[in-house]
């Protein structure tokens, strides 16, 4: 862990924290803690650890790096830049699987439950919320799990086919806000 602690306009470079298990929480359904790492010092990491990769458009993302999943997902993955791409049915595909995003539980059975969730659409300018879907997805492998448990009604946290997290209101909000903020951000949102 970096001992890091420069302060630059209040918030440290690469901050150093002091209670690791909520980095998850910042990085995946966002807290406090993203407004920790400047957006420049995020995108020399960035710099430094993907030197050589093509695609994403972070290389130009001061005015919107973000310390959160949504950011790698929209930015620094090339999957953004290919809707616009003829032909390209993948790319919507794995950046609606790989963004987390909220759904509610609707049935529980063993490891496996019935979420509904809203999947993101392309309308050829934009990314969208669709209408909603029920699909099914894993809360518990092998007796494994993420988890104490799940019930329906429960709001969760989606990454691919997998319930990250049971979501308070607040959290949820916070999943859907940040990922239009970056959305919006990228020019990929339509603005009300």
């Amino acid at each position: 862990m970096s001992s890091h602690t420069e302060q630059g306009a209040g918030r440290a470079p690469l901050a150093p924290l002091r209670a690791p298990r909520h980095t998850p929480v910042a990085y995946w359904i966002g807290n406090e803690l993203l407004d920790l790492t400047t957006p420049d010092a995020l995108l020399d990491r960035l710099r430094d650890r993907f030197a050589g990769q093509q695609g994403g458009t972070w290389r130009e993302a001061s005015d919107r790096a973000l310390a959160h999943h949504s950011f790698q997902v929209f930015d620094v993955y090339p999957w953004a830049a290919l809707l616009r791409t003829p032909a390209t049915p993948t790319a919507l595909s794995v950046l609606d699987r790989c963004r987390i995003r909220t759904g509610v539980v609707r049935s529980v059975s063993g490891g496996s439950a019935t979420v509904e969730s809203r999947p993101l659409r392309w309308t050829g300018t934009h990314l969208a919320p669709g209408a909603p879907v029920r699909e099914s997805v894993r809360w518990s492998a092998g007796g494994r799990s993420l988890l104490p448990g799940l019930a329906p009604g429960d709001v969760v946290a989606l990454h691919w086919d997998w319930v990250c997290d049971v979501l308070t209101a607040p959290q949820a909000a916070r999943v859907e806000s940040t990922e239009v903020r970056q959305l919006t951000a990228l020019g990929l949102a339509r603005l009300p």
